[in-house]
């Protein structure tokens, strides 16, 4: 979209607006604050460029809030709005505090929304919780005293005889708190397929910062009763898909803790009928995940870690015993 077709749109929406998205500051922690400060400065150089900024953050916001849009993908759609460097593909916003994620197109068009289920453990920013996060499963084996050794998978290397199994990795990961998809700026890969959650095929995204995969992805739902019943539940007081806004009901029912979404191990799960969805627009699309804290929240790539960590498979909740279902919604 042009810079006069835009500003005439968040105009038009709305002329007068209170601010409610966290102030833009060059000392904002957004990678690519550089970009969009030198983008703008060219078609208004004599602008005081941050006022400029949160005035038009003000404004974009505004014309999401009026559609229903919850407050902070309302913030970061409007940041989105204003980035030069991702345009050129479809986005998925995420809310993992508010259990949320929302699909744009390369156009800025609104596509569908959805309730997911997300990570046990609460989003962290401390630099060890969110670089743990992203381990790849050998590594935490490694650090758990295990070696791959060709034909006999994962053996003790510490002399006590263990024996492996995955709820050892999840008892670790319980323990360290790291369950969660930290918040940054993300790109998805190819449509797979898992064939242990909702959908079977075609119903598989895995994350990437930069070249590097990461442990966690977006999938159709892993049908143990307890995600399909907190998602149903949940499903009840939302909107259509179609339908950008987000009731008071459910917002309320996910901060009252009423409906229990926090169910996965930092995967993002959606229903069945989201994965169509994510056929037709979420190959090699971007994923904004929102940060959970009230301050700094817009996302932002932590080059300090990201780009370190890679991982192979989503780990699966049959490890813990989870029963899946046969009744699929």
């Amino acid at each position: 979209m042009q810079i006069k077709t835009f500003l005439q749109f968040i105009n038009e929406q709305a002329s007068k607006t209170a601010t409610v998205c966290q102030q833009i500051t060059p000392s904002s922690d957004i990678l690519d604050l550089p970009q969009i400060v030198e983008f703008w400065k060219k078609s208004y150089p004599t602008a005081d460029i941050y006022s400029l900024l949160n005035r038009l953050m003000a404004r974009a916001s505004a014309a999401y809030l009026a559609q229903g849009i919850p407050q902070k993908i309302s913030c970061e759609l409007a940041l989105l709005r204003i980035r030069p460097a991702y345009k050129d593909k479809n986005a998925f916003i995420i809310d993992t505090l508010n259990k949320l994620i929302y699909l744009y197109d390369n156009r800025g068009k609104f596509i569908a929304k959805t309730e997911i289920i997300s990570g046990k453990n609460r989003q962290s920013v401390d630099p060890a919780k969110t670089a743990a996060a992203l381990l790849t499963w050998s590594k935490v084996t490694t650090s758990l005293g295990f070696q791959w050794i060709k034909g006999k998978g994962y053996v003790d290397s510490t002399g006590k005889g263990r024996t492996y199994s995955n709820r050892l990795v999840y008892d670790e990961m319980n323990k360290k708190g790291i369950r969660f998809l930290p918040k940054g700026v993300y790109t998805t890969g190819k449509i797979k397929s898992g064939a242990e959650y909702a959908g079977a095929k075609n119903n598989l995204l895995f994350l990437f910062s930069g070249d590097q995969q990461l442990l966690q992805a977006i999938h159709g739902y892993y049908p143990e009763q307890s995600r399909k019943e907190a998602l149903i539940k949940a499903e009840k007081v939302l909107s259509q898909p179609t339908d950008p806004s987000v009731g008071k009901e459910f917002m309320d029912l996910v901060k009252s803790g009423k409906v229990d979404l926090a169910q996965s191990y930092g995967c993002l799960n959606v229903p069945k009928n989201f994965l169509k969805y994510i056929n037709q627009y979420g190959q090699n699309a971007y994923v904004f995940n929102i940060g959970e804290g009230e301050k700094n929240y817009l996302v932002n790539n932590t080059i300090d870690y990201f780009n370190k960590m890679s991982a192979t498979t989503c780990p699966s909740p049959q490890s813990l015993g989870a029963i899946p279902t046969t009744d699929i919604v």
